[in-house]
């Protein structure tokens, strides 16, 4: 079977790879800083331009767009490579950001801020999908710890920056701030990320993609409205509900006849796709309606101000942070479990400490269990990432990836709404104890209520000690809807580090050992084939051949050479042929053999692709002969720094 994969985690330059990945990372903090950094700043926005009546659409614009997007985005990727629509996305953003900041009236942002959301809709899911298709297995639990921090930290820090800016500069730099960091994104990205050609016989799913919008603009706008502007119970909530249902059932139906579907339906076989979406649909929800509620449970609770309570919620970032980085860090020594266990349990211990706080308690107690819930969320989030992409094929990353984003910006967006429904049923009661009957019938009974604390000064303390008692209501509710992560614990396997990418959740097991190893077509790496051959044969392995004939320091080295070794021109030659070579030796064994080509430093490539292996067999002349791979030490700094054991045929 012959493998040519332009971007694959084992034929990727370390260096190149670690520019891409600074790319990925600005891109993401950029998208995450704009989703949030008008929360602080929204109202002088709206002020600034006469527009307080489309305040919200400042928010819903931007996550509408942003999650209709993202299974798009995601897809599309699969088929046109992740290049063109992490640069389109990054390319959206920064005009979207200019034009937002030069907008002068509110329907203008409200548009922008619809392209801004666009753009975050395409990097978020390209981004993480990358992931996947840089760095191999072993490794992507490290790597998507780095960025569930960064999206952690421009998600939490979003607000804060966007509150000192307008303070201190002007509301129009909230938008500019981000145009530097999505260039650098772009430069970065433009000139390291590869290019691949599209496959042209994809058939593109529009009419899935048009019905799946539909229903997500439905979906959203319903919880965006319920409870505010529509009854949950009424004729409108009614209708929007039917439509949902109907494009749920065109779209299920269209994707089980579409070629080549937006969202496949066979993903839904995979035990390890459902369970993580599900898991990052609660997630979002449990993150989301956090954040929303603690700087308002700050503010009227503790008596901070809104700057302060931004600053609070740098507690959460830290702990997210940490368990974040550990869980990528020993994940591969763990397993999934132990963290997708712990995650839930902590998260809802601390919503449940946080639930117990009120008026009197010391700021720092709520700042301990911010940080508590921070851990707890920070122990799931890049975890139940890779363990999806772990189980999806290749070719499916992009749409996996991003079928389990949708999932969480769908948990985010029916989070306020839910938070809200909980806070404001529980209020009413509170309220309706608390007060005066005649006091009671005056006000509104829901949150709108804050605001009598001004007016009614005598009955401020009722009015607060009533929201109080609800948002600990809402948090508890909220700590026990986190546990629910738990369920899906006994379907995810306790060593995900052990197979391949290629290997899809379900599939049955047929190898017991994969052997790694790097030819070039001379006659010690045929020894070294021909060696694997045999253990194949015995052990049922799967072998990966790699090729380094290609590689340009090989390549340099071997020509340097020339006058010092006969055989360099032969082996520099040899490139097809090896490829061919090692496909030739497996026919008629009964032998699973993929071949890979491979750039950068032999050793240090090697050595990284060996945490999914088993073995490398190598062949060599000698220590300090001619190997098969270049002149010296390279075999001994393999046997060295390989994460597997190394057999080296002389």
């Amino acid at each position: 079977m012959s493998v040519e994969n332009p971007l694959h985690w084992s034929n990727i330059d370390p260096k190149q790879r670690k520019m891409i990945m600074a790319g990925l990372m600005l891109g993401m903090l950029a998208a995450c800083f704009d989703g949030t950094i008008v929360s602080t700043c929204g109202t002088t926005i709206a002020s600034s331009l006469g527009g307080l009546g489309l305040f919200s659409w400042m928010f819903t614009a931007y996550l509408l767009c942003e999650t209709i997007t993202i299974p798009m985005a995601g897809k599309l990727s699969d088929i046109y490579g992740r290049k063109p629509f992490f640069l389109g996305g990054v390319l959206l953003f920064i005009g979207g950001s200019i034009v937002a900041g030069l907008s002068t009236s509110m329907e203008m942002l409200i548009i922008c801020r619809g392209v801004q959301g666009i753009g975050g809709g395409m990097l978020i899911p390209v981004a993480t999908a990358s992931i996947g298709d840089l760095y191999s297995p072993a490794d992507r639990a490290k790597m998507q710890g780095v960025m569930a921090a960064v999206f952690g930290v421009g998600t939490a820090l979003g607000p804060i920056i966007g509150g000192i800016i307008t303070d201190y500069i002007s509301w129009h730099w909230v938008f500019y701030i981000n145009v530097p960091i999505a260039a650098v994104a772009l430069f970065l990205t433009a000139r390291k990320f590869p290019s691949m050609e599209a496959a042209a016989h994809k058939k593109i799913d529009f009419l899935g993609m048009s019905v799946l919008a539909l229903f997500l603009l439905d979906l959203l706008l319903f919880f965006t409205w319920a409870g505010t502007d529509i009854e949950w119970i009424s004729y409108e909530s009614g209708l929007m509900i039917g439509i949902m249902a109907v494009l749920l059932a065109a779209f299920v139906l269209i994707e089980f006849r579409a070629e080549d579907p937006v969202i496949a339906p066979r993903l839904f076989k995979n035990r390890t796709f459902v369970c993580g979406a599900f898991a990052m649909l609660i997630f979002g929800l449990g993150m989301t309606g956090a954040m929303a509620y603690l700087s308002m449970f700050g503010i009227f609770i503790f008596g901070l101000t809104a700057e302060e309570s931004g600053y609070m919620l740098i507690a959460l970032v830290a702990g997210l942070m940490i368990t974040a980085m550990l869980s990528g860090k020993y994940a591969q020594r763990t397993g999934y479990k132990p963290w997708i266990v712990s995650g839930p349990i902590i998260s809802c211990i601390a919503m449940a400490y946080i639930s117990t706080l009120g008026l009197g308690d010391s700021v720092w107690l709520l700042v301990a269990g911010i940080f508590l819930l921070g851990v707890g969320l920070g122990c799931m989030m890049s975890i139940l990432m890779v363990a999806v992409q772990n189980s999806a094929k290749p070719d499916e990353m992009g749409m996996t990836t991003s079928g389990v984003n949708l999932f969480r910006s769908i948990g985010a967006t029916v989070a306020t709404a839910v938070f809200a429904f909980l806070i404001n049923l529980r209020l009413n009661d509170e309220l309706a104890v608390n007060l005066p009957s005649d006091v009671y019938n005056t006000v509104p009974h829901n949150t709108d209520v804050l605001a009598y604390i001004y007016a009614m000064p005598d009955y401020s303390q009722m009015i607060l000690e009533s929201f109080s008692s609800s948002i600990n209501f809402a948090f508890l509710i909220g700590g026990a809807i986190m546990l629910l992560i738990l369920l899906i614990a006994p379907f995810l396997k306790a060593e995900p580090m052990s197979k391949g990418p290629e290997q899809a959740e379900g599939e049955p097991e047929k190898v017991r050992r994969n052997i790694l190893v790097p030819t070039d077509g001379s006659k010690y790496s045929s020894s070294a084939l021909k060696h694997a051959i045999e253990l194949a044969k015995s052990s049922n392995a799967k072998i990966t051949a790699v090729s380094v004939v290609d590689n340009t320091k090989v390549t340099s080295t071997l020509q340097n050479m020339t006058t010092s070794s006969p055989e360099a021109p032969s082996l520099i030659e040899s490139a097809e042929a090896a490829l061919k070579e090692a496909e030739d030796m497996a026919k008629g064994e009964g032998v699973t053999i993929e071949v890979l080509k491979m750039t950068g430093d032999p050793a240090v490539v090697i050595n990284e692709m060996s945490s999914n292996y088993d073995q490398i067999v190598m062949g060599t002349k000698g220590r300090t002969g001619l190997p098969h791979l270049l002149i010296g030490s390279v075999a001994e700094k393999v046997v060295r720094g390989a994460k597997c054991s190394v057999t080296v045929i002389k």
